[in-house]
């Protein structure tokens, strides 16, 4: 199926029409498989089940199913060096334990949510969950002794192949958040190499909050600071649709404000006339979640909306608390003691970088016919959503357009 299902016709943009034969829903397994239950709803997303089924996303150059279980962290060493010219002026290696205990006083545990650059309005590919470590710069500064008048870029090169890059200055700004090299998630110390660590970072991952996933990379081997400024990376010499390939995904692309649907799923079937509760998620970047509103609109042949769509607020649900740390956390949960304090306390929650959990209570129409849910939400600095998914070039920073899908009240 296209990425871009429909079109907008008219000056309101709630008037829709359909592409012949593309549908009204996009291509995730909500659609693929509509009989499936709803999802249970979680702050954190579980690392022990697929992340269609609500679990916390992989992406590997080699597949969802890889995992460096192969690397030896008894010989295995961080790659710290600084290029001129293609020349190597400065390097430097660390060994885990020396990554994980070198900054205690600058160690941090928070929660991060992350979005896939190719995720779908929609898709499973947006997670949540927390991790703990301290800002690279310090590395760079204190270990490598970097020199940086004469840098321009930090590249770095993963385990899988993987590659990408920031600006020297996104790694020494610490200012809205510092860029992290992580080393626990969940609670949990890579070092330990269960399946969670295995998938989600091992050996040491960054994190570099207010960004989409892409530009967080894991299973690092080697960081180079270089006076190179090529937006060199996997995704960044990528075309966003193959239809137009000079258009490559972003250098950097911002977690933007998004939202989707839990409960329920595509062509769920709803009594006619009941109250039916909805859940979902909704998470932005520097700007948190102010609102989140679902429309709800007839539909008729081949699923095409008939009139307009009628939005309503929903309620965003508290921040999480100690019942919301996950059964997987064995560890002694100080690191989710942490993540919790720091987006606690009023006017902390919704906060920046995090998704928040919303639920609305849907008055469904006293008539059997199929309609159309929409979700939206706005951050606090007044961005919505945008109801269609943009052009290749406006897209290239990741697609937030919003989440729609097919209810049948019966």
């Amino acid at each position: 199926m296209n990425r871009r299902d429909f079109l907008k016709t008219g000056a309101s943009g709630a008037a829709l029409f359909f592409i012949s034969g593309a549908g009204f829903f996009s291509c995730t397994r909500n659609s693929i498989e509509p009989t499936l239950d709803p999802i249970k709803l979680n702050f954190c997303s579980p690392v022990d089940m697929p992340e269609e089924e609500g679990g916390f996303y992989i992406q590997f150059i080699d597949g969802r199913e890889y995992r460096p279980a192969d690397l030896d962290l008894n010989t295995w060493r961080l790659k710290l060096t600084q290029t001129v010219g293609g020349q190597t002026i400065k390097e430097a290696e660390l060994s885990f334990d020396d990554i994980a205990t070198r900054y205690p006083m600058a160690e941090e545990s928070f929660f991060q949510t992350f979005q896939c650059v190719g995720n779908n309005n929609g898709g499973f590919q947006m997670s949540n969950g927390y991790f703990t470590g301290a800002p690279l710069r310090l590395y760079l500064e204190d270990v490598l002794g970097v020199d940086w008048a004469q840098a321009k870029r930090v590249y770095f090169h993963c385990y899988d192949g993987y590659f990408t890059n920031h600006l020297k200055e996104r790694i020494m700004m610490d200012d809205p958040r510092p860029a992290f090299l992580a080393y626990k998630f969940n609670g949990i110390p890579y070092s330990e190499q269960r399946d969670g660590s295995l998938a989600h970072g091992y050996p040491v991952r960054m994190v570099v909050p207010e960004m989409l996933g892409m530009k967080s990379p894991k299973a690092i081997m080697e960081i180079e600071v270089s006076d190179r400024d090529e937006e060199d990376g996997y995704w960044e010499s990528r075309p966003v649709r193959s239809a137009e390939p000079d258009i490559l995904w972003a250098d950097i692309p911002p977690l933007r404000i998004n939202s989707r649907f839990y409960t329920p799923v595509n062509y769920q079937k709803v009594p006619r006339g009941s109250t039916f509760t909805v859940y979902g998620v909704a998470v932005s970047g520097t700007n948190p979640v102010e609102k989140v509103e679902v429309g709800i609109v007839k539909v008729k042949d081949r699923d095409q909306p008939v009139g307009e769509i009628a939005y309503q607020e929903a309620t965003i649900l508290d921040a999480p608390d100690a019942s919301d740390r996950p059964v997987y956390d064995d560890s002694n949960g100080a690191a989710f003691t942490e993540a919790l304090s720091r987006i606690s306390g009023p006017g902390n929650y919704p906060a920046p970088y995090v998704w928040c959990l919303w639920r609305y209570d849907l008055q469904v129409p006293d008539e059997e016919e199929k309609f159309g849910l929409y979700v939206r939400a706005t951050d606090s600095a007044g961005e919505v959503q945008p109801l269609l998914e943009e052009t290749a070039l406006e897209n290239a920073d990741g697609n937030n357009s919003s989440h729609r899908l097919i209810i049948q009240a019966e």
